[in-house]
């Protein structure tokens, strides 16, 4: 689909208006501390090119603490996918150590002997991402292009956010839309996804290292 470019005088009021967007982004998230918005791409110049920004983004718990369970496979096969049936489970008394990533974790084995599984308490969790990317139609007539990514969402979960964020530009009547979403996903996508307490990570999302214990 053709998005059109800046080198249209159409487009003209779209540009100073994404221009504008960005600076004031970066007043809000970079500060000589920290650095939350990094432009990855911006137009030129001569209006080659466009915005590309990674906002990186910290959800506040719903609750002072969250209890983070674990569920990562005990037997993988060549594939590493899981196998199954009994057969697929070492004898309980042979010697086998949890996933290196689960060094400060205290991991049990499950009555089946497939899987290890333990809990920990955080008060913080990693960061996910916000990509977005300006055409040249924002914000007159589309919205930005966008993905989010976390480590430990789901993929049905990262696309119930992303449905949430096109809703809320829907209803945005073609303003710019950034700060919103970046406020939203702090603040509210965590109890839009009913994680208020405890969150459960299986083994394609489970990461310890990138989560902070409480002492």
């Amino acid at each position: 689909m053709d998005i059109g470019s800046f080198k249209d005088e159409k487009f003209e009021d779209n540009l100073q208006e994404q221009r504008d967007e960005v600076f004031a982004l970066q007043s809000i998230f970079n500060t000589d501390d920290e650095e939350k918005l990094k432009i990855l791409s911006e137009v030129t110049e001569d209006k080659d090119n466009l915005f590309t920004l990674l906002v990186l983004i910290c959800p506040k718990p719903v609750q002072e603490a969250i209890q983070v369970d674990v569920v990562v496979p005990a037997v993988v096969d060549e594939d590493d996918e899981e196998l199954e049936g009994a057969a697929a489970a070492p004898p309980m008394n042979e010697a086998s150590s949890p996933p290196s990533f689960a060094n400060n974790i205290q991991l049990s084995r499950s009555l089946s002997g497939q899987r290890w599984q333990g809990s920990f308490v955080v008060k913080f969790l990693s960061p996910m991402n916000l990509l977005v990317t300006f055409p040249p139609t924002y914000p007159s007539s589309s919205p930005p292009n966008f993905h989010v990514s976390c480590e430990w969402l789901t993929p049905s979960q990262l696309e119930a956010l992303e449905s949430m964020l096109q809703s809320l530009w829907s209803e945005a009547c073609h303003m710019p839309i950034i700060f919103t979403w970046v406020d939203w996903l702090e603040n509210n996508c965590l109890s839009h996804l009913a994680i208020t307490d405890q969150l459960m990570l299986r083994p394609s999302v489970a990461s310890h290292d990138d989560m902070q214990e409480t002492s």
